[in-house]
């Protein structure tokens, strides 16, 4: 796609590139040698989810709720997915502190998850770099809350360095 041919072009390396568009801010990569590598942002307020499709994309559906006020602030219906066991990405950014739910729902009339009848779909949802939670053998639907906190955490990606000592 665009993005591959993007990062072909000579002198993109540590450029961003997307792995596909979203409304919700595509899911983002950095080029390296010709290819776009998925990287997680390391800000609490980045919340991504990413979906492998099963047998029936159309039947999977989502929404991410603030538990305040019950205000949806992100959402796919069902018919939205059409590519059958398709990896999508979706990043949405949670502009205040709280407590936030994200529902993830199958066809009420099958009730048969993304896993393990009708394909191997899977997906993971992160808020920041952390994984909160992974799944795919749900029947017709599986919660997640958690919490945001005021400034938004930056969770470090690997251990700090430690100082230099002086002499």
């Amino acid at each position: 796609g665009s993005c591959v041919e993007y990062c072909a072009f000579a002198n993109n390396d540590g450029k961003t590139c997307s792995f596909e568009g979203s409304s919700f801010g595509a899911c983002s990569g950095v080029c390296e040698k010709g290819s776009c590598f998925f990287v997680l942002p390391d800000d609490s307020t980045t919340i991504t989810f990413m979906l492998t499709t099963d047998n029936y994309p159309k039947e999977s559906n989502w929404n991410l709720t603030d538990t305040s006020n019950s205000l949806v602030l992100a959402s796919r219906d069902a018919e939205y997915y059409t590519l059958a066991n398709s990896p999508y990405c979706e990043q949405i950014t949670v502009e205040q502190a709280g407590e936030y739910q994200f529902e993830i729902k199958d066809d009420p009339k099958f009730q048969d998850g993304i896993c393990c009848s009708y394909g191997q779909g899977s997906y993971n949802l992160y808020q920041g770099n952390k994984e909160i939670r992974t799944g795919g053998d749900f029947g017709y639907s599986e919660v997640t809350t958690f919490t945001v906190d005021d400034a938004g955490t930056h969770f470090p990606s690997a251990a700090p360095s430690p100082e230099p000592s002086g002499s």
